[in-house]
């Protein structure tokens, strides 16, 4: 039960990391007007 509760805790922090990626990026590419 812990691996599996560990692997899902990887998961959800892999995701966050690709979403607060992507956020970087698109503040960066798109210019405020």
């Amino acid at each position: 039960l812990w691996r599996k509760k560990n692997g899902l805790i990887r998961i959800i922090l892999t995701w966050f990391c690709f979403l607060s990626f992507l956020y970087f990026l698109s503040i960066l590419t798109i210019p405020e007007s």
